[in-house]
């Protein structure tokens, strides 16, 4: 019982650093993004 408890319970874990791990992903793409726009946005005006 405290077995399939634990486990569950780190069932859960894993899923919430996966959703973790998504949105910090999605950041990570949007600053990228922002910033390679903003260089190539510079270098146009020159």
């Amino acid at each position: 019982m405290n077995i399939k408890l634990s486990a569950t319970n780190y069932g859960s874990n894993m899923v919430k650093l996966k959703n973790i791990l998504s949105v910090f992903i999605l950041i990570q793409a949007k600053i990228i993004f922002i910033w390679v726009v903003y260089v190539i946005y510079e270098y146009s005006l020159y």
